[in-house]
């Protein structure tokens, strides 16, 4: 099968999006499939320099930096070229894409299945990244946009069955599958908890918390913070350290919300690991894994967390809800400080609830295999080129 997956999200931005893009397209050719991705030009990368990825001229973004946003009318002009010179037989866009309109025009003059994946939660990410519009505005702006993408599409896939909902409530009229992210459980197999605590010089009898992500307002990093000076403030878990992975645009305010919050001994920025196996490494480092966003779709690091054996402290909202299963592999509270921090606590305090957790979150993660995932994506794409083939003969 020859898939074309149209994203804005891939090499050398790393985030969510660009690491499902990349897992999932390795997997596809290791079952023998092709995959060409249309991906953003970017000035540092050169054009041929990844087999099976067409560049996309594009501008820089201001309004999300460091990302790059496609031309659509450059991103048209090659689909017309390629879509049928690559024999293509799915079209899979990936939203927020600009160039899913020239891939839905395209792939639709062509009679290509055109599918997509519903990957951000549009209405709760709009008032963080366009904060000037207010914000019951840019909710309704956001809910507009995710039904003009998915009504493109012969069928949209979801991460979570929360997402599913969402996309209904707003009232999208094309068929939802939900088929979580596949998460590569081998890379993260054997991870060396150790060696990162050697490296960054913490103690045996360190207690230490992880969290995984970009540092970004809608992240929600200052609840962590809030839940870190409730634990020192009490003073009943011993040394408490914290360790943040990762970058983004926002990271100097939440260095500067860390330091006015005095919390500059107790929490360690580790910066962007884009090594998966360093990365397997840093989450097995903790004791706890905590995450308090609540405007994922899924949350991809809560079940590579547990794919390490560590179990989590989330807010269960959106995708969350999904991704932790409560009291099998960590625990999901409201958007509340006492509540996440007793859940933490009592992981903290009772060595024998944080094994059995982490026994518990070991087996959870298994269900999100990249295999299993790879495997339910085939079949859509089957079906909706079977469809394909069906309306074309009673034609």
């Amino acid at each position: 099968m020859n898939v074309g997956f149209i994203t804005e999200g891939y090499r050398p931005i790393y985030d969510g999006v660009s690491i499902y893009v990349a897992n999932l397209s390795q997997s596809l050719r290791e079952k023998g499939h092709n995959v060409y991705i249309f991906a953003p030009q970017y000035p540092q990368i050169d054009t041929n320099s990844e087999p099976g990825v067409i560049r996309i001229p594009s501008t820089y973004s201001w309004v999300v930096p460091p990302y790059r946003i496609s031309n659509p009318w450059a991103a048209r002009k090659i689909f017309r070229q390629l879509f049928q010179q690559l024999d293509l037989d799915v079209v899979h866009s990936h939203i927020p894409s600009i160039m899913l309109y020239p891939a839905y025009q395209v792939s639709k003059e062509l009679g290509i299945p055109h599918v997509t994946t519903y990957h951000t939660y549009l209405e709760r990410y709009a008032p963080h990244i366009a904060p000037i519009i207010p914000k019951p505005l840019a909710r309704w702006l956001a809910m507009a946009c995710s039904r003009s993408f998915c009504n493109r599409s012969e069928c949209v896939i979801v991460h979570s069955k929360v997402m599913q909902g969402v996309l209904q409530r707003y009232g999208i009229k094309t068929r939802i599958e939900c088929i979580s992210p596949g998460i590569d459980l081998e890379t993260l197999k054997n991870a060396d908890g150790l060696r990162i605590r050697r490296e960054f010089g913490l103690k045996q009898n360190d207690r230490v918390l992880v969290y995984v992500g970009r540092l970004t307002s809608e992240k929600n990093i200052r609840f962590l913070f809030a839940v870190m000076s409730r634990l020192l403030r009490d003073n009943t878990v011993g040394s408490l350290k914290m360790l943040i992975v990762g970058t983004g645009r926002h990271e100097r305010d939440i260095k500067r919300d860390c330091h006015r919050m005095g919390l500059d001994e107790a929490v360690i920025f580790a910066g962007l690991v884009k090594d998966r196996r360093r990365l397997a490494d840093f989450y097995a480092a903790g004791d706890v894994f905590i995450f308090a966003s609540v405007t994922e779709t899924f949350g991809m690091v809560l079940v590579e967390a547990e794919a390490c054996g560590t179990p989590v402290v989330a807010v269960g909202e959106g995708g969350a809800l999904d991704a932790v299963r409560d009291g099998y592999g960590g625990f999901l509270t409201q958007l509340d400080v006492e509540q996440f921090t007793g859940r933490v606590r009592r992981l903290l305090l009772n060595p024998e609830v944080r094994r059995e957790q982490s026994r518990k979150a070991l087996d959870h993660a298994k269900q999100f295999s990249l295999d299993v995932m790879t495997t339910r994506l085939l079949k859509l794409y089957e079906s909706l080129v079977e469809h394909k083939r069906i309306i074309e003969g009673t034609a």
